[in-house]
């Protein structure tokens, strides 16, 4: 049974949810505690969110990355 295993292992295959352009607060929401359970390094976070980015979202993303020098999640 699954409910036997340590909570990292039942997290372990998890993934990142992916932002295209709809509910921003509420990906944000998701990926924040998609961070906590995987245990995702504050430097890690900004390359991780951006992975998770697809369309619309993922261009507004690289230019703003591109504009502000150094950005933090």
């Amino acid at each position: 049974s699954n409910n036997n295993r340590a909570p990292e292992e039942r997290w372990r295959k998890l993934s990142i949810p992916v932002f295209e352009d709809v509910d921003a607060y509420g990906w944000v929401n998701r990926v924040e505690h998609y961070f906590e359970l995987k245990g995702v390094l504050e430097e890690e976070k900004m390359q991780a969110a951006m992975v998770a980015m697809e369309g619309k979202a993922l261009s507004w993303f690289q230019w703003w990355e591109y504009a502000s020098p150094n950005p933090t999640w």
